[in-house]
């Protein structure tokens, strides 16, 4: 009995684990966090890395992960009462995405590949909240990837790097909300 709860318990963890995807994020405030944590704009832009791997996406697919990420981002805010019309500034870039299926680009890079390949998917993503003079008040660092390939069966090419971008959103706002202010 002992045994068959030992090992039920680990798979349990393992199942688990596995789930929950790798997920590393940070939000450092530099001093202390300013009386009003509304933000006024959100502003989402791509890193030069990943505007430059044409192989991998092309101008449509950044462009479109953007306005994901921009959606994402204000639709939160908005639902956690954070957004106003005055008070920080949002920049957000996108550090790295990995798509779950071949994109377009991949395919004229590599005639062969199969709509059937999957991958283990995902995004990076760095910001910073910026105050009316444009001084950084805190700074953000997010990197989200699935890590079983079993959740990519049935996806799309970029499910997981619109799940990141919502896990974002929701820890980012919650974080927000939390924050005492000064």
């Amino acid at each position: 009995m002992l045994k068959n709860i030992i090992v039920i318990s680990l798979f349990a963890m393992i199942a688990n684990g596995a789930v929950a995807g790798n997920t590393k994020y940070e939000l450092s405030f530099n001093g202390q966090p300013p009386q009003s944590l509304q933000i006024t704009s959100v502003s989402v832009m791509p890193s030069e890395d990943v505007a430059a791997e044409i192989e991998v996406y092309d101008e449509r697919d950044v462009t479109k992960m953007q306005a994901v990420l921009q959606e994402k981002m204000l639709s939160a805010l908005q639902q956690g009462g954070l957004l106003a019309d005055t008070g920080l500034r949002l920049e957000l870039i996108i550090t790295e995405l990995k798509p779950n299926r071949p994109t377009m680009a991949q395919y004229r890079s590599k005639p062969g590949l199969s709509a059937e390949s999957i991958a283990l998917g995902g995004a990076s993503v760095t910001g910073r909240l910026l105050d009316a003079e444009g001084n950084s008040v805190a700074d953000i660092q997010f990197k989200w990837e699935e890590n079983w390939l079993g959740q990519a069966y049935g996806s799309t090419t970029w499910y997981d790097a619109r799940r990141a971008f919502d896990k974002l959103a929701r820890k980012l706002v919650r974080d927000l909300a939390d924050t005492p202010a000064s």
